[in-house]
């Protein structure tokens, strides 16, 4: 059953959720009861099943939408406040423009627009400026688009909106660039920095600094606070830090720097770092991931409306899941992690993104020949992968 508690939210995913329809339906209607995909019962209870797993991965990102690490958009923007910063907004270049009338004179109305006949970008005038008979006169511009658009000097020469006895514009010097707004992958590291700009020396502290050295797209860190080796081999007061990405010397310094005092470092990799202000050299330690490759089978029983192109799209999205970047309805669905069991329910999302079909199974396993319904314990420095090559669709 779905909860949610002070360690979170579980919810139920869709086998789960139809094995619970189905007993209940064997409870109202006998142990006889057709409820396979070939009857009408059946499919009616997978219909049911899938709406209420839909309704369910909802509330989970409901839910996440409290961390700022999975939170995106207005979400991210309002609890970015709590660490005292607000998320940087568009600006839109500006620019000065020298604009001459011909003999006839011209009224030149706001918003008319000039570019680069190179480029094409266009800049608006901010307000009307009246020109008589062969005048010129300085008026401000901004660009239509925000973002950091550029004109150098001499460049915006088109006039865009015709006006009568409007004769020439040019911009004497270069324009002051904009900037797109923050984007929520920049404004989550912002964050992260705020969030350790007046912490101490923590677990939380690496986690967070590991996150932003260059090259590191993941990170895990585990801490024993225990006076004796726990059951991860993690020896007592000790962090174990698994890192994918970034440099080994970028890694070292890192953890040197942020690990708790008197505190062990752990892992599978030692590198010899030499501190830059007291001249020591430290055995740092700390692991790198191993990929876990995943197979899957697919077992579907399909109908008249299944794409030509169906299971070649399921092969893709399962892919995408793992690779953290499939989304329903614009939203990224969280992937499996850092020492995250693999859970073949947690693969009806991507499968199901396809339509017209009805999943009889989906297997797992470590190798192609050894599958089954059972999930797959990952280390806490593994993380599951696959690919194409290890998907099959059945049906």
């Amino acid at each position: 059953m779905s909860t949610i508690d002070s360690t979170g939210i579980v919810i139920d995913r869709y086998d789960e959720v139809k094995i619970a329809i189905d007993t209940d339906a064997k409870s109202a209607f006998g142990d006889n009861v057709k409820l396979g995909a070939d009857s009408v019962l059946g499919q009616l209870l997978a219909i049911i099943a899938e709406r209420i797993s839909d309704k369910n991965e909802l509330i989970e990102l409901v839910a996440n939408l409290f961390n700022p690490n999975s939170a995106s958009g207005v979400f991210l923007s309002q609890l970015v406040k709590l660490n005292g910063i607000e998320r940087n907004e568009s600006v839109y270049s500006t620019v000065s423009l020298s604009v001459t009338a011909n003999n006839a004179g011209s009224t030149i109305p706001a918003g008319s627009t000039v570019s680069d006949p190179a480029v094409g970008e266009k800049f608006a005038i901010d307000s009307e400026v009246v020109l008589t008979s062969s005048e010129t006169k300085s008026v401000s511009a901004t660009a239509v688009n925000a973002g950091f658009i550029e004109a150098a000097s001499n460049t915006l020469t088109k006039i865009d909106t015709p006006v009568y006895g409007w004769s020439s514009v040019t911009n004497p010097a270069d324009a002051s660039p904009g900037a797109l707004e923050e984007s929520d992958q920049e404004l989550r590291a912002r964050r992260e920095i705020a969030a350790r700009a007046s912490g101490t020396a923590s677990a939380a502290a690496v986690y967070t600094a590991l996150l932003e050295v260059d090259g590191v797209d993941l990170a895990a860190v585990y801490e024993n606070k225990t006076n004796a080796t726990d059951s991860r081999g993690i020896p007592a007061h000790s962090i174990w830090s698994v890192v994918r990405g970034g440099t080994d010397n970028d890694i070292a310094n890192v953890l040197l720097d942020k690990a708790p005092a008197g505190c062990g470092l752990y892992g599978s990799t030692t590198v010899s770092y030499a501190d830059s202000v007291t001249g020591e050299t430290y055995d740092i330690d700390f692991s790198r991931p191993t990929e876990v490759d995943i197979y899957i089978m697919v077992t579907l029983s399909k109908g008249s409306n299944y794409p030509s192109n169906g299971d070649d799209l399921i092969k893709e999205y399962i892919v995408d899941f793992f690779d953290g970047t499939f989304e329903i309805n614009d939203s990224l669905i969280e992937p499996f992690g850092l020492g995250d069991n693999v859970v073949p329910s947690r693969l009806y999302s991507p499968v199901n993104a396809v339509p017209g079909h009805t999943i009889s199974s989906i297997l797992i396993g470590k190798t192609s020949y050894v599958l089954g319904s059972d999930s797959i314990d990952i280390d806490p420095d593994e993380i599951a992968g696959t690919d194409t090559s290890k998907i099959v669709i059945v049906g």
